[in-house]
């Protein structure tokens, strides 16, 4: 049966999306030829080339064999042929490119992603942090005002660039300026986006990746200016933490302090922090996967919600 229905064939192309072990492209490419710009298309399109880079064992029907940097590029060059300029598929083409060491070519495609991006935070975003490994601190420094001026905006966009530059350990100047970005655009906004709450994360970010320097900047202006939002009582909790006791009671009696200073100063951000952080010294310490029956460390992981994996794993006292 030949569908000629673009309505259908956007129904039986969503259909197949949902089903395992079925191509729904030949359906997506029919649409785009009866309609060019069908946005649906386009989105299941880019959706579909991604998911087999990212996921190739879920399309393990078409692609038996691992992909390799090389296999990657060459399908995400494909996507392209079909969607030209597609940015979701240039950003995926330029990390290929720095998985397989072409840090030229990967810097080309990164441009064209954000150049295409229309202003897209989720693009951006990955664009922002990719060009640094492939030294675009300059495209970078051009983006950024593009980046501020998208509505909805948050400073914690910052805040978490500057965490995966840490974690990427692209520098700690290039930390500080995406820490700084959050800061600046805090400077007129309250509550859990307030200029003391985005200075208190960013001491937070630097202390917990050892950037003792620039932690102690942070640290300083908000002794100077912010002393009474319940800030300092935090860093002192922070820095009386003693990971291998069970008990740090000064430091609970100090994060205690912090959060009765901060809900006075109208600092729910502040606030929150303390009992984030409080919640991790009250848990129970990680047994040593060292001394553990396999079986059993994977039954602890399994049942770990998101909150105890990402203070396990992520958090850095």
């Amino acid at each position: 049966m030949k569908f000629r229905s673009v309505p259908a064939l956007v129904r039986m192309g969503t259909l197949l999306m949902d089903q395992w072990g079925h191509d729904a492209l030949p359906l997506w490419r029919k649409v785009l030829a009866l309609e060019p710009e069908n946005a649906d298309a386009r989105h299941a399109m880019v959706q579909i080339y991604l998911e087999r880079v990212t996921n190739p064992a879920e399309y393990e029907v078409h692609y038996h064999s691992r992909l390799t940097p090389a296999k990657k590029i060459a399908l995400l060059e494909k996507g392209l042929s079909e969607l030209p300029n597609a940015p979701e598929l240039l950003l995926a083409l330029g990390i290929g490119y720095l998985e397989d060491n072409k840090q030229g070519k990967a810097r080309r495609n990164l441009e064209l992603a954000a150049h295409y991006a229309a202003g897209k935070l989720a693009i951006l975003d990955g664009v922002l942090h990719e060009l640094l490994h492939v030294n675009g601190d300059d495209t970078v420094r051009e983006l950024i005002p593009q980046v501020r001026a998208i509505p909805g905006l948050r400073p914690h966009f910052w805040l978490d660039q500057a965490n995966r530059v840490f974690a990427c350990e692209l520098g700690e100047q290039r930390a500080a300026s995406f820490l700084d970005e959050a800061v600046a655009m805090s400077a007129k906004l309250r509550g859990e986006d307030s200029p003391a709450t985005m200075l208190l994360s960013a001491f937070d970010i630097c202390y917990g990746h050892e950037a003792e320097q620039l932690a102690s900047q942070y640290e300083q202006v908000l002794r100077s200016q912010w002393a009474t939002s319940g800030a300092l009582e935090y860093i002192d909790a922070l820095h009386a933490v003693d990971p291998n006791s069970r008990k740090n009671s000064r430091a609970l009696k100090l994060l205690d302090r912090a959060i009765e200073q901060a809900g006075k100063a109208g600092e729910p951000g502040i606030a929150d922090m303390a009992r984030e952080l409080m919640g991790y010294i009250k848990r129970p310490p990680m047994p040593d996967p060292f001394d553990m029956d396999i079986n059993r460390l994977m039954d602890i992981f399994a049942n770990m919600d998101k909150e105890d994996f990402d203070a396990a794993f992520r958090r850095r006292l």
